[in-house]
């Protein structure tokens, strides 16, 4: 609309504007220009809980996790009682093969309040960093106490496959990635993971199909 377009060319003149914006474009998206958005809030307001929190979310989407793990333990450094900053940080521990600081994460993340969102993300977090340390039995406990939790979602059910897969078991691998479709067909990540479980599996029909 004509108000949208004034409102995108209107100078930002505090930090405030640029937490709107930012806010807006991480709501959208655009990661890149969200953190220079929130990184002109923080230039101003060093101690911006929730411009240092977005930022580490956008930098996790974007698979940065060591500039994320700073912004968000720079978040728990201000003493705020937040289970999602340790789920967080936990995460980004364990894509930097951080194994013992991304089990302190989530010890922590235990001992605090959680809702069946954030127990959810902490066993599939949790499994998915089993997985990397190869106590794949864990992991396996993990994702089935996620899948009980949230049956209709996917992302356990893709670790899950990972688990079995791991083992050696590609009969239970193929049944876990078809109930993860079957939850999120319009994913196509989903059938390029069940695509290569198919090709080594030596099903190359099934396998064509699932990449077309």
């Amino acid at each position: 609309t004509q108000e949208e377009g004034l409102a995108e060319t209107a100078e930002v003149s505090d930090a405030l504007d640029h937490f709107l914006i930012a806010d807006e474009l991480y709501r959208r998206g655009e990661y890149d220009t969200a953190i220079g958005e929130f990184e002109q809030v923080l230039q101003s307001q060093p101690d911006h809980f929730w411009a240092q929190y977005l930022s580490g979310l956008c930098l996790l989407r974007q698979n940065r996790p060591t500039e994320a793990r700073i912004h968000l333990t720079a978040c728990l450094a201000q003493g705020r009682d937040f289970v999602w900053l340790y789920l967080l940080r936990g995460f980004a521990n364990g894509e930097l093969l951080a194994f013992e600081a991304a089990d302190a994460d989530f010890r922590k993340a235990l001992e605090m309040s959680l809702d069946d969102n954030s127990r959810y993300v902490l066993l599939v977090n949790r499994g998915v960093l089993r997985i990397r340390q190869l106590r794949l039995d864990d992991a396996i406990a993990d994702l089935n106490k996620a899948i009980t939790l949230k049956p209709t979602e996917y992302q356990a059910f893709v670790n899950l496959a990972q688990a079995y897969r791991r083992q050696g078991d590609l009969e239970r691998a193929m049944e876990q990635l078809d109930l993860a479709v079957a939850n999120k067909p319009t994913l196509d990540q989903l059938y390029r993971l069940r695509a290569r479980l198919h090709v080594e599996r030596k099903e190359p029909a099934a396998a064509i199909e699932d990449f077309d």
